[in-house]
């Protein structure tokens, strides 16, 4: 059922403050999320995108920074359609007060038919059984379901292959309560060396929609551009495209791309809430896999791997006190990690430790961590879980 929106103000960002203060205390740790920045991003994407409309992804919490107020904050920016993977985030957002446009990217399950249609949603299909599950239910509320048609060009994962689009298409004609408003497709491979793979990708996508054009169906939505193709494939714009990583502040391909136009969104900090001045030779944490080489000063922050920090960063990452590097000692616990703060003046309790940002002239960007742990920026993000708050400036 439908949830109702009977309280605004209980979106997942106000339950996991409330959880996290009234569980946890004033635990230091959080995620600060910058909607200045965000709508800058959201601006240089318009302005890469030309006459292009924007679908803003907001899937998966919004990559992690929060989707209720994300939404909330690119409405303001005027985007008038979001993109989650499953209902329940849709819902999420409707009863935040989110009226437009909700597409659902991932598909759909058997049950969720009545959601959809109550929530007004606009599922991806790319099945005839998912469209007759949809039509049945659209003629028992007397509604009629709006689609868009997933295309597999070539990333392998959802989508009707562009050798069953006729039969698709001609299956398609039989659903009278079914509304086709749009096509879409995802590219597999912009990198270093992928373009022409994307390319190859475009053609096929054009002659599903030839084909779709000559079964009868008047696309008036084409979309297929993420963000690294908004910036470096202007003729995958179509007339919608679907920004995701950029809106926060990561570039898709920084080799490639915008030469640090975008601007971070979001970053996590805590405080240092202990310290010990130890001998050479002090092993510290689980394993003991970090040892002193000289007296030293250790300080515990409370952020574990239960908050998202990864645990293969442990002795492989840094983090920021005072402006200064301070390298992670020893492995990561679920609730707290040590650091190395030996070389940085007039370290203590209390002072602020950023794992993701910038103090001074230094900075960690979550590109970085990815890389250390042979990741993705997108993971380091949305690991980042309930017990830390957003908060938002």
């Amino acid at each position: 059922m439908l949830l109702q929106k009977q309280n605004p103000s209980l979106d997942y960002e106000a339950l996991t403050c409330y959880f996290n203060n009234m569980i946890f205390g004033r635990r230091p740790t959080e995620a600060i999320v910058n909607l200045n920045a965000l709508r800058h991003n959201l601006r240089v994407i318009k302005s890469a995108a030309g006459s292009a409309d924007v679908i803003a992804i907001v899937k998966a919490n919004a990559y992690g920074h929060g989707a209720v107020k994300i939404a909330g904050a690119l409405k303001l920016g005027g985007v008038r359609r979001f993109g989650v993977a499953m209902v329940e985030e849709g819902i999420e957002l409707r009863n935040s007060g989110i009226k437009d446009d909700i597409f659902l990217l991932s598909g759909v399950f058997k049950g969720e038919e009545d959601e959809i249609i109550k929530g007004g949603f606009i599922p991806f299909v790319f099945d005839l059984r998912t469209v007759n599950m949809l039509s049945r239910a659209g003629e028992k509320m007397r509604k009629p379901v709006r689609v868009h048609i997933k295309v597999d060009t070539g990333m392998g994962r959802i989508g009707i292959l562009p050798g069953e689009a006729g039969v698709f298409f001609r299956g398609l004609k039989r659903f009278r309560n079914i509304s086709v408003e749009g096509i879409a497709s995802h590219f597999a491979d912009l990198g270093d060396g992928g373009k022409t793979f994307a390319e190859w990708q475009m053609s096929c996508f054009r002659k599903v929609i030839a084909e779709g054009v000559k079964e009868g169906f008047n696309f008036k939505y084409i979309h297929i551009a993420n963000s690294a193709a908004i910036f470096l494939l202007p003729q995958a714009h179509f007339n919608l495209v679907r920004p995701g990583i950029a809106l926060y502040g990561v570039e898709p391909y920084p080799s490639r791309a915008l030469k640090n136009e975008l601007r971070p969104v979001m970053e996590l900090r805590t405080e240092i809430l202990h310290i010990k001045n130890v001998q050479k030779n002090f092993t510290v944490s689980y394993g003991r896999t970090f040892k002193t080489r000289r007296r030293s000063i250790i300080a515990t922050v409370p952020v574990g791997y239960a908050d998202g920090l990864d645990r293969h960063l442990s002795n492989n990452a840094h983090v920021l006190v005072r402006g200064e590097k301070a390298p992670v000692a020893g492995r990561i616990c679920m609730d707290l990690t040590m650091i190395d703060v030996t070389g940085i003046k007039d370290v203590k309790i209390g002072d602020g430790v950023t794992i993701i940002g910038r103090q001074g002239r230094e900075s960690v960007t979550a590109v970085e961590i990815a890389d250390r742990i042979g990741t993705i920026p997108y993971e380091v993000f949305t690991k980042i879980g309930i017990r830390v708050p957003r908060r938002f400036v």
